[in-house]
């Protein structure tokens, strides 16, 4: 009997002290986090593999999250393709109009054939510690490249219906 008022008494001191904290600096700093307006930057691509000598076209479009409108502040999008590695290949600066874009890139033979990476972003976003970019992988052939062969595979489709007709 007396271990378990110990432990109760214990318990008891130790949560009443969780009670007593203050949830007013909690909600303050919750809201300021969520006060300034957060932009989403979304790209649209023609397709996701490009041969060489081919132009990657995309349309932009930068998002308010927190009114559901198009985020007309911004002016300048910053458009950056990277190798698998990580290592930029190209960058461009480009100018939205009330919160769209478009441009291109253009799939030159320097590229080789494997998997690449594009990126759209904003100063905006910088002053976050998310990061709330757009990336997408994209896939690039080059015909100089060679390129793995697949195993000729005997494949054996067959059709099994339940209902047995």
């Amino acid at each position: 009997m007396g271990k378990t008022f110990y432990v109760l008494l214990l318990s008891l001191l130790l949560g009443s002290g969780l009670l007593a904290q203050n949830n007013s600096k909690l909600k303050e700093s919750y809201e300021s986090y969520f006060e300034l307006p957060r932009e989403s930057i979304f790209l649209h691509l023609n397709k996701s593999t490009y041969i060489v000598g081919e132009e990657l076209w995309f349309s932009a479009y930068a998002y308010d999250r927190k009114n559901g409108v198009p985020f007309t502040q911004t002016t300048n999008l910053q458009v950056s393709l990277y190798n698998d590695q990580g290592i930029p290949i190209e960058d461009q600066l480009v100018m939205m109009v009330n919160g769209y874009a478009r441009g291109n890139i253009n799939i030159d033979s320097t590229y080789v054939s494997g998997d690449y990476f594009i990126k759209a972003s904003t100063n905006w976003m910088r002053n976050f510690t998310e990061d709330d970019s757009f990336v997408q992988k994209i896939q690039v052939i080059n015909e100089n490249t060679k390129v793995r062969q697949l195993a000729d595979t005997n494949y054996d489709l067959q059709l099994l219906p339940e209902g047995g007709r």
